[in-house]
């Protein structure tokens, strides 16, 4: 069974799935505090249905609240955006059409690595371990508590192998003890997400 939690602006629903049939479902304003309303919209549909936590194959949280700030100007943070993308992926940086203002808000850290999939899985070049770690320390050095880390495309094992793509910096920032928070824009687990959404 899967969870698919959509967090908008007004409304916050969720679904309960087995296989394709809906089991159980859930729809509330969406509240302030956007983690309290997701917990509460989990516990909802799982509580309908009457099931166990270790039934659960998956849970996919969609939101706009990203989006919606970045155009609003508001509620911006300073946030590292690490791209997976080397040697492809060189033509494009992160933030490279992004207005001066919000890159200033958000700190203008961006890194470029080694690493990738082709939408096929095919690997484009390997993920570069000390590569990964240098700027997952870097950031750290520059940022003493919590560092905000913006994934875009958050491919991880289910897409490729291992710890995946994107969401490999989070790994290595999680080996290194160092707490993150993570922004997700966009998601395309196993090729936009065709097995999963």
């Amino acid at each position: 069974m899967r969870i698919g939690i959509d967090v908008g602006g007004t409304h916050t629903d969720a679904v309960l799935l087995d296989g394709m049939a809906i089991v159980s479902s859930h729809k509330a304003l969406t509240t302030t505090d956007v983690r309290q309303g997701i917990i509460e919209a989990l516990d909802a549909v799982m509580s309908e249905a009457n099931i166990e936590p270790g039934s659960i194959e998956a849970v996919m949280i969609g939101t706009t609240h990203f989006t919606n700030a970045v155009i609003e100007r508001r509620e911006l943070t300073e946030t590292a955006i690490i791209r997976v993308c080397l040697p492809t992926g060189s033509g494009l940086p992160p933030m490279c059409d992004w207005p001066e203002d919000i890159g200033a808000v958000v700190g203008n850290q961006c890194y470029m690595i080694a690493g990738g999939h082709f939408f096929n899985g095919k690997p484009i070049a390997c993920i570069d371990e000390a590569e990964t770690n240098k700027v997952i320390e870097d950031i750290a050095n520059k940022k003493k508590d919590t560092v905000n880390i913006l994934t875009h495309c958050n491919a991880g094992w289910l897409a490729t192998i291992d710890w995946g793509t994107a969401t490999s910096p989070i790994y290595h920032a999680h080996q290194k003890g160092i707490k993150v928070h993570v922004w997700v824009d966009e998601t395309r687990p196993r090729n936009q997400g065709a097995n999963l959404t």
